[in-house]
């Protein structure tokens, strides 16, 4: 039992300590169509779940007992080349039933062709370089041939860089004869590529003859798989079929005919094409890019300044997980590092970069990678920084939560109001409308607008103009009870701003914030505040002012439209209200002669009374009671004016002369008027005082002694 399970154990691969993962290229033991002797599957490991690639050959299948030598001579030489570029093989496993190559996680090239979207221009040339690198290393510093390079054969790893595996035909030109070369034809990876001409011609015993050109078979190979990359993948199957080089790039194509000759002397080498390319076709922004990204520790300010600056426009050519797993990995590390005690310029040079090439993360690497840096750059005090951060916030806010944004980057965020720099403290004000929407209820009604009411303060007007303008863009965000008198007071004040643009804005915030305001607050705060600036110096702000203007009375009549009309029998009841209130009243009024003769004295015209109460007056010596209850004051038709009132100015009974002696601060002085019977009421009334008329005078003297007593304090009980 225990010799089957491990048996069973040697077959799964739970001997070794790897998790063997899903299958990603099967071999030719399961699949006679394939280019491969091997089964290769996504892998972990078990001690700290690492990522990797497992290599499987399994030794007992019958249908891949051919390949067992080739397989044995792929596990030894992979196992010692450790050369750039070249598949990095972390550990290596046989048993007497299979063979486990375990290397860095990658994927075939094939499959990355076939699933992805299409490479670009630049991203081919990048790859082609790195595969010319390990060509060379080696050719030259490994003394090796290769002999199997071929699309089959390459592989990317997780940063999209290419590695070059296949070592199954690997030999050391010193040390090894050439015998591996006759097993060639017979491994499909080999086959799946074009040979060079001497090769097909004689075969594995022209090798040895050719000495240090031997390594030009790889060469010719690169510019096989050269021409195929950039034409579509198309197998090339006769050289003759290589004249075209319309879709290789122009600078590259020459030479990539050098690489495709059929003398072998003339032919370059991986080396030479290496050399020649480094001046030319591989001097590209992203080569570059990826050769100075390991030294970037080493170097100088300047230096990192200039390398910087080679990243722009990279963004596009990048392979896929060149960015997440090669770029941004050591930019952070770099500014991380950085030391910001001069000027901060490498520091905010690193964060523009990590920021600009992060939107292409997904959220997972996004969260891992560059979250982070942006929380803990909120708390550098280092003004280049915050700018930087302030100015692509639109780029990176929607990737945070709303709990990150309240709780870790509001409380940092804020502190730039109260900068000594007026450009911090724009951008600040500015930075507020991608983070509202993510704020607590308390940051933004509370803690934001006390920040807000000072920036509107502030002396510099560009920054008063945008609090409006901020203002008026978060107010549907803002709480419903109290966010029209936040609104109104702030508007009505910018509406006093010395600066145009600032009352410009705040007429249009005024309009655009109609929704916000019930018809009652139109009509009672809003309307009085815009009317103002309808006579503004600034015809654009009388402008604006007036188009605000209509479209809250617009607001206001359709409110308007909307009330009940007044129903008959209200209407009918209010009118006998009114007619009782008058019917009340006429007792305190004078009759229609006397005022028309107050009328003709002063030049005026009364209109004649509708009925024959005409020149009548009350009888003040005639006490009358109403329906109400309350007794009228008798008509006074028997009063007789002396002569002289048609001649004096004014005269209402009072001494005009006596009362402009008196201080205007104390009361007028009574006038008695004395009946000749005592005037019984049930209820005082009080006495009110009759505007004097200019030019009007009665005498004192009266002709009918009336001594009428008035209880002053009567008004308040009457009323």
């Amino acid at each position: 039992m225990n010799f089957l399970a491990n048996a069973l154990g040697s077959l799964t691969g739970s001997s070794i300590p790897y998790n063997i993962g899903d299958r990603i290229v099967t071999g030719v033991g399961s699949d006679y169509s394939s280019n491969s002797i091997w089964n290769v599957y996504l892998g972990t490991k078990k001690e700290n779940n690492m990522a990797c690639t497992i290599f499987e050959f399994e030794l007992t299948n019958p249908s891949t007992s051919k390949y067992v030598q080739l397989a044995r001579n792929a596990l030894k030489k992979q196992r010692s080349m450790k050369l750039p570029s070249v598949l990095n093989t972390l550990d290596t496993f046989e048993t007497d039933s299979v063979i486990y190559i375990v290397t860095e996680r990658v994927q075939p090239l094939e499959t990355v062709l076939a699933n992805n979207e299409p490479l670009s221009q630049q991203a081919f040339i990048f790859g082609i370089y790195q595969i010319t690198t390990a060509l060379k290393f080696i050719n030259l510093e490994g003394g090796s041939l290769h002999g199997n390079v071929s699309s089959s054969s390459i592989y990317i790893t997780e940063s999209g860089e290419w590695r070059l595996g296949g070592f199954e035909l690997a030999t050391n030109i010193k040390t090894d004869d050439f015998g591996i070369f006759n097993m060639a034809y017979q491994l499909p990876s080999f086959n799946s590529s074009l040979a060079p001409p001497e090769f097909i011609n004689q075969g594995a015993s022209v090798l040895p003859t050719l000495g240090r050109h031997a390594v030009k078979l790889d060469s010719f190979k690169l510019g096989v798989l050269i021409y195929e990359l950039f034409n579509e993948g198309k197998s090339v199957t006769d050289i003759s079929q290589t004249t075209n080089m319309t879709k290789i790039p122009r600078n590259m194509g020459a030479h990539v005919k050098k690489l495709l000759n059929q003398s072998v002397n003339v032919r370059y080498s991986a080396e030479q094409f290496l050399k020649t390319g480094e001046t030319s076709f591989f001097e590209t922004p992203l080569i570059k890019c990826y050769k100075e990204l390991s030294e970037i520790s080493f170097r100088a300010d300047d230096e990192k300044l200039s390398f910087l600056d080679t990243l722009e426009g990279i963004e596009n050519d990048c392979p896929p997980g060149f960015v997440e797993s090669k770029l941004l990995p050591e930019l952070i590390k770099q500014f991380g590092l950085e030391n910001t005690a001069s000027d901060g310029t490498s520091q905010s040079a690193l964060l523009y970069h990590i920021l600009k090439f992060s939107p292409s993360l997904k959220t997972e690497a996004y969260s891992r990678l560059v979250k982070p840096v942006i929380i803990k750059s909120f708390t550098l005090a280092d003004r280049a920084v915050r700018m930087m951060l302030l100015t692509s916030l639109p780029r990176y806010v929607e990737s945070f939560t709303n709990y990150e944004v309240s709780d870790k980057i509001f409380n940092h965020l804020i502190t730039g109001f109260n900068d000594t720099s007026p450009a911090i403290r724009e951008e600040t004000v500015k930075a507020i409308l991608p983070i509202a929407d993510k704020l607590t209820d308390r940051q933004l009604n509370n803690d934001l607008l006390r920040h807000l009411a000072k920036s509107q303060n502030d002396e510099k007007p560009e920054i008063r103009t945008n609090t409006v303008i901020c203002l008026g863009k978060i107010a549907g965000l803002l709480n419903h009870n109290s966010r029209p008198g936040v609104l109104v007071t702030a508007f009505t004040k910018s509406l006093k701003d010395p600066f145009v643009p600032a009352r410009i804005s705040a007429v249009m915030s005024l309009a655009s914030c109609i929704d916000y305001f019930s018809p009652e607050v139109c009509c009672s705060r809003v309307l009085s505040a815009v009317a103002p600036a309808l006579l503004d110096q600034s015809s654009k702000v009388r402008m604006e002012a007036q188009a605000a203007f209509d479209s809250y009375v617009n607001k206001i009549r359709e409110a308007a439209a909307d009330l009940p009309e007044d129903k008959p029998d209200t209407i009918e009841s209010q009118s006998q209200e009114q007619q009782h209130i008058q019917d009340n009243m006429g007792a305190f009024t004078l009759g229609w002669g006397a005022l028309s003769k107050i009328s003709d004295k002063i030049g005026g015209k009364i209109v004649d009374p509708p009925d024959s109460t005409r020149d009548s007056t009350p009888d003040l010596l005639k006490p009358a009671t109403s329906e109400t209850g309350i007794q009228q004051l008798p008509k006074v038709s028997n009063l007789k004016i002396d002569d002289d009132f048609e001649e004096e100015d004014n005269g209402w009974g009072f001494d005009i002369d006596e009362e402009e002696q008196k201080p205007a601060t104390k009361p007028a002085p009574k006038t008695a008027l004395r009946p000749s019977k005592p005037l019984q009421t049930t209820r005082s009334v009080p006495a009110k005082r009759i505007p004097k008329a200019p030019g009007l005078q009665l005498k004192p003297t009266n002709k009918l002694k009336l001594d009428l007593e008035i209880d002053e304090d009567g008004w308040n009980d009457g009323w």
